[in-house]
């Protein structure tokens, strides 16, 4: 008997070990599923989808694997002899003469007549409410958790926020809204109960798919607006995909009416499943990224403070081009009356784009070299950058305001500043919060003919999630936004305070005339306007700037630069009539989308530290060749250094002939994706785009 309990202990000790061993077969599956992170700009309207078709292959895998392991430990039991306490069908009984007893036969009449003649059982209300659970909380996990944090893991390095600090709020939404949709489904009985549980798991899935499948083409959260009449094709395409899976759905439920509400409640589950691990590894991946950076942040510290001493203040008007300018004063005369002491360079020229090289370069000096990779710049650019360190040793503050995602790497330059440091989580906005990360999931999951009633731009992620309440300076996170910024300068007022030994130097980075268009003419948000109404906006903020210095009686020894981080380019240029945003990656380029086809000048408007007597002087205009070119030097003199070594400053620039270079990133808007850098020479009018010529130089986008 002992040898007997020995046998069966060790058989199912056997049984055990293979059972462990396909445990770490399926575990071996997901970890061999997960991606590799990897470093890239993403844009927050569209996430990359490889996470989640990974997790579907590791979910697919592990069925597989499920099931042939099944049938294996089903062969397994019965070669061991042990018992699988599986159920034991009746006996069969058999009549000799073909008859059967009369007592059975008018039993079995009598249970047949009274199962005909009953009505179907309604389910009761608890039984309802379990059974639309899963599909509920599946379908409002997918919409309002699931879909827009996706979205902005792949982008934190553009946001003022992490996922971190939201996604408590968003998955308890989610599970609020799920469990009113199950309340709601479950009030309705019968055929209305079925049919709603089957709409809801068909909606489920096809939100997984839009996401997955369906999104391409899918415009950038720009803030460019976007011609959605262009895109009916998509619209009918989608809708006809919607149409069969909710078809499907209905079919499946009604010709497998027993199985039907199991296999919905079991493809929610796997989709939960799937989207679970693709956001944890998102987020993990998005940790990884930035596991060797300190976590720091651009805070408002000193943005409303000055020096008494002397100051250069350089403001940067995103896309604002020298254009713009020329297109204004046409209009208006008047446009820089308030630019005393200034001098307008109608000849400028930029030296990157877009905004996460240009950015870069203004705050480094630094550009890819002929000898360099592209990938080895946007390493090693400000380590080896003396840009800023100059203007440090020189005994100015400095105080650096953008996004993190323009900076780019922002903690290699956080010691030089006094405004970029570790912070506490932001304080979340959560009304804000639900209301923009709502409408994101919702413009990511929905059909493409509901989407145009929830287009989002990026800076509305920043502008509703943070809490802008705080106080202290210190512990807010800059966002750009140029109402807000304007209602703080005219609220606050500037300061003048003893940061450093000898002046302060800022660098303000303002939307300027970047899409959309939300500023009125006197520089305040409004909820539509128009490119022009916004460029006068974008002047009148940095006119009440110079207003606020005079009134500190330090307009005299003050340097103030503005300019863009670029002019208007044509890969985002669907601000023209007619634009196609099919047409996006090869917007306004020539040679097949290999050449830029139009100069883009950004402005150029300086005025140095000068006499009162000639800051009284009517704004001048000046034709000779600058630009980005000399940033560098001209900042550098301005806090006395030494700017020989970054070239002349602007206003020693002479008429003579010069040239300058320029770097266009070739970009396919479709592809989300940048594909290289072609370098161009300019002799003589930057303007005039005959005069651009372009080199034989290009840096692939990558190492």
């Amino acid at each position: 008997m002992q040898a007997a309990s020995r046998r069966v202990m060790y058989l199912r000790a056997t049984l055990l070990a293979c059972d462990l061993l396909f445990g770490v077969g399926l575990s071996l599956v997901w970890a061999l599923c997960m991606p590799t992170p990897a470093q890239a700009y993403v844009d927050p309207s569209v996430m990359t989808y490889t996470i989640q078709a990974l997790a579907g292959v590791a979910v697919a895998l592990s069925a597989v694997i499920g099931v042939g392991w099944r049938r294996l430990r089903r062969h397994l039991i019965k070669l061991l002899k042990l018992d699988d306490k599986r159920e034991i069908e009746p006996d069969v009984h058999y009549y000799a003469d073909g008859k059967v007893p009369a007592a059975q036969l008018e039993a079995v009449v009598g249970s047949t007549s009274t199962m005909q003649s009953q009505k179907p059982e309604r389910i009761s209300w608890v039984k309802r409410l379990l059974l639309a659970l899963v599909p509920a909380l599946a379908c409002s996990l997918s919409l309002l958790f699931f879909s827009p944090l996706e979205m902005i893991v792949g982008a934190e390095s553009q946001l003022a926020f992490k996922t971190t600090n939201v996604w408590g709020i968003m998955f308890v939404f989610a599970l609020v809204c799920g469990l009113i949709l199950a309340l709601l489904i479950s009030v309705f009985w019968g055929k209305g109960f079925s049919a709603l549980l089957t709409l809801v798991a068909a909606c489920t899935l096809g939100m997984f798919l839009q996401s997955l499948l369906l999104n391409g083409g899918l415009p950038e959260a720009t803030g460019i607006a976007v011609n959605w009449g262009s895109f009916k094709q998509q619209m009918l395409i989608d809708a006809l995909v919607w149409a069969l899976i909710i078809a499907a759905y209905f079919v499946a439920a009604h010709k497998f009416q027993s199985l039907s509400k199991l296999l919905q409640i079991s493809i929610c589950a796997v989709l939960v499943l799937v989207q679970t691990v693709s956001l944890i590894t998102g987020i993990v991946a998005a940790q990884n990224a930035n596991k060797d950076a300190d976590v720091v942040r651009m805070t408002e510290e000193g943005l409303f403070t000055v020096s008494p001493k002397k100051n250069t203040v350089v403001f940067v008007l995103d896309t604002f081009d020298t254009e713009d300018i020329l297109r204004l004063e046409g209009q208006d005369k008047n446009t820089l009356a308030a630019f005393n002491g200034f001098t307008f360079y109608n000849n400028s020229s930029g030296k990157m784009i877009p905004t996460r090289y240009a950015i870069p370069y203004l705050l480094s000096g630094e550009q890819p070299q002929h000898d360099e990779t592209f990938g080895n710049w946007c390493r090693t650019m400000y380590s080896r950058s003396s840009f800023l360190s100059d203007i440090k040793d020189a005994g100015y503050s400095i105080g650096i305001y953008s996004d993190d995602g323009s900076v780019h790497r922002p903690y290699e330059i956080a010691d030089k500043t006094i405004n970029i440091h570790k912070v506490k989580d932001p304080s979340i906005n959560t009304q804000g919060t639900i209301n923009i990360l709502a409408g994101c999931g919702i413009y990511k999951s929905a059909p493409w003919l509901v989407k145009p009633y929830f287009w989002f731009y990026q800076d509305q992620l920043n502008e509703n999630v943070i809490d802008h309440s705080n106080v202290d300076p210190a512990g807010v996170v800059y966002v750009e936004k140029d109402g807000a910024f304007h209602e703080k300068l005219v609220d606050k007022k500037l300061t003048a305070s003893d940061e450093g030994e000898k002046g302060a130097f800022r660098f303000i980075h303002l939307l300027g005339t970047h899409a959309p268009y939300v500023l009125n003419e006197q520089g305040f948000q409004v909820e539509k306007s128009d490119i022009d109404a916004q460029a006068r906006g974008s002047l009148q903020i940095v006119a009440d700037y110079i207003q606020q210095l005079k009134d500190l009686g330090v307009y005299d020894d003050t340097t103030i630069i503005v300019t863009a981080d670029h002019g208007r380019f044509d890969f985002t240029a669907s601000w023209k009539p007619g634009f196609n945003p099919h047409d996006l990656g090869n917007a306004g380029l020539a040679n097949g989308g290999k050449d830029i086809g139009r100069a883009t000048c950004p402005l150029w408007l300086i005025k140095p530290a000068q006499s009162a007597e000639q800051d009284a002087l009517p704004c001048q205009v000046s034709n000779v060749p600058t630009g980005h070119e000399d940033y560098a030097a001209t900042v550098i003199d301005a806090v006395d250094g030494d700017y020989a070594k970054y070239g002349i400053p602007t206003w020693m620039v002479g008429p003579e002939p010069r040239v300058r270079t320029y770097l266009a990133t070739i970009h396919n808007a479709s592809a989300k994706k940048d594909y290289e850098l072609h370098e161009y020479e300019i002799r003589g009018n930057a303007l005039d785009f005959n005069d651009w010529k372009k080199t034989d130089k290009s840096w692939p986008c990558g190492d």
